[in-house]
């Protein structure tokens, strides 16, 4: 239960730490992807929490929010001329690469070559672009959550006084937001080009304290994500 609750926590930590911000890559423009774009997976990672507290990865929730995106994906109009089902290894490498370049992206560096099993998929499917999208949240039992309401905003309120008395001596704040939250959804995306192997848009939202089934949430969030693709 001490290993779960830590890995929960470091979970938390990651996801409530990134920010919202724009990028294309090498001269792109989003009239270049017209033509169309295969959408490789989603591939989703939701976590749930049970009434004891227990966390756990939920595959019923993580493919009903791949499924959710998907049909999100076209309903908002995006280019999308096909889909391909992830394998295994793929989803490994889909978490692995998005990671990857939010990290990279943190050092203000730029060029990122794209994993060779997704360059040889659409190169495979007569496809230049690709769009990737990783997607993890949290969902949680909400009985008796009524009951924890309050020490929940005791905590959260706690940690803000200590956050502004962090700053006001110095000192960096010791977390990136609410410690307590009952749900929590985060989408990141990515046009791979397999003509110039590399990646020619990143784009990662803001983390929403909603649930991540939530179909208006979810298309809120993908709205934002493209809002300087598009809209």
């Amino acid at each position: 239960m001490k290993t779960n609750l830590l890995l929960f926590l470091s979970f938390l930590v990651v996801i409530f730490s990134s920010c919202s911000a724009t990028h294309f890559y090498t001269g792109f423009t989003p009239n270049d992807a017209m033509d169309g774009m295969m959408l490789l997976g989603p591939y989703s990672v939701q976590y749930y929490i049970d009434k004891k507290r227990n966390d756990s990865y939920n595959d019923t929730l993580s493919l009903a929010s791949e499924d959710l995106i998907a049909s999100l994906v076209e309903k908002i109009g995006l280019p999308i001329t096909s889909r391909v089902q992830l394998n295994s290894d793929q989803e490994i490498e889909t978490m692995k690469f998005m990671n990857f370049i939010k990290d990279q992206k943190r050092k203000s560096r730029g060029d990122y070559p794209i994993p060779l099993m997704f360059d040889e998929l659409l190169e495979e499917a007569g496809q230049r672009y690709g769009l990737l999208i990783y997607a993890n949240g949290i969902s949680r039992d909400t009985t008796g959550l009524a009951k924890e309401n309050e020490t929940k905003e005791a905590m959260n309120f706690l940690l803000g006084i200590l956050s502004v008395a962090s700053i006001s001596m110095g000192y960096m704040p010791f977390y990136g937001g609410p410690l307590y939250s009952d749900f929590v959804s985060s989408i990141s995306v990515a046009i791979l080009d397999s003509e110039k192997d590399q990646i020619v848009f990143y784009e990662l939202s803001s983390e929403e304290e909603s649930h991540p089934l939530d179909p208006k949430s979810v298309r809120m969030q993908l709205m934002e994500i493209f809002k300087d693709f598009y809209y």
